[in-house]
């Protein structure tokens, strides 16, 4: 078992990806291959002392997407919705362009490209955010807070003009009730729910 496994719950689904990656061509001491490569750098990520454990699991979620991208590189520079797409299978993307609209579409793609847990819990709040804003536009931007370093993909609603605003806060609440608050420790601190 490497460090990355018994670190973070991340390092198996890792090294399982590295694992099957076919085996580099007579690799050596002085010119690893891919495969070699990228098993010491997940056991250089594991035993950092300088990352926090959060960090761990962002870095090595990352090198399982750059081992599956290894592992099928016929899908390296496919495009999705005409931006290229290593991890998220286009339909995905496809499925949250049909539920919100994006403001400055790239970076909405870059930021799910590196946080793809996030894709399920778009496509579920939904449900819930609609139940209580059936006729609100939602957005999907991503922002950053140059106060903290939490970049974070924002979900945003016009505010319903036939309501007051005290009304529109007890709704936003009510989302929270029935369902942010037990969703949002699989948003990770990278999305919001908020108005426009």
């Amino acid at each position: 078992m490497t460090n990355t496994q018994t670190s973070t719950g991340l390092g198996g689904t890792g090294s399982v990806a590295i694992a099957s990656l076919p085996d580099s061509p007579e690799p050596s001491k002085h010119k690893p291959g891919i495969k070699e490569l990228l098993a010491q750098l997940q056991d250089a990520i594991a035993s950092e002392s300088n990352l926090d454990e959060e960090d761990k699991e962002n870095a090595l979620s990352q090198l399982h997407n750059l081992a599956k991208a290894v592992k099928k590189p016929g899908d390296v520079g496919k495009t999705c919705t005409g931006v290229a797409n290593l991890t998220l299978d286009p339909t995905e993307i496809e499925s949250l362009e049909k539920l919100y609209s994006f403001k400055e579409p790239q970076a909405v793609y870059d930021f799910l490209e590196s946080n793809p847990f996030l894709v399920p819990l778009l496509q579920e709040a939904h449900g819930p955010i609609r139940k209580h804003f059936p006729n609100s536009r939602l957005f999907l931007q991503y922002i950053t807070d140059p106060e903290i370093y939490n970049p974070q993909l924002a979900v945003f609603l016009t505010r319903p003009e036939n309501l007051d605003a005290e009304e529109r806060i007890d709704l936003l609440e009510r989302i929270d009730d029935d369902w942010w608050f037990d969703a949002e420790p699989r948003s990770q601190g990278k999305m919001i729910i908020c108005f426009e």
